[in-house]
């Protein structure tokens, strides 16, 4: 688990987030894809809150034990890379993942799933 914080200063716990690099419009550009741990309830006030001027900059850290509800001062020692740069060039992927699987005695059981890629600005967007 990681931990996303916004310019705002608002905090997402999420899974390990996926850094590559990606094409638009023809060019190449460092990109980060970020799926969120929450439930279907916040994936609203999510999409409202990832827009440009919360993502000048963002903040990863890679926390042991750490959730959104740690104070800032908490996260200072926490390994962590910041994002400079970045704005949200993917779209938004809303989709039914299995949270447990079926076993003899129960059935399996399903969840919803909020992911975004976002990209390094560049000069020419």
């Amino acid at each position: 688990m990681s931990l996303l914080r916004l310019a705002n200063g608002h905090k997402y716990e999420i899974d390990q987030p996926n850094e590559g690099e990606g094409m638009l419009r023809n060019r190449k550009r460092n990109t980060v894809k970020i799926t969120f741990r929450a439930g279907a309830e916040q994936f609203d006030a999510i999409r409202e809150d990832i827009k440009p001027a919360n993502l000048e900059p963002f903040t990863i850290y890679y926390p042991d034990n750490e959730t959104a509800d740690e104070p800032d001062e908490q996260l200072e020692g926490v390994s962590n890379k910041v994002f400079e740069g970045y704005t949200l060039i993917g779209d938004w992927e809303d989709k039914e993942v299995e949270v447990q699987q079926e076993t003899s005695k129960t059935a399996a059981v399903y969840g919803r799933q909020l992911s975004v890629t976002i990209g390094e600005s560049l000069l020419t967007d």
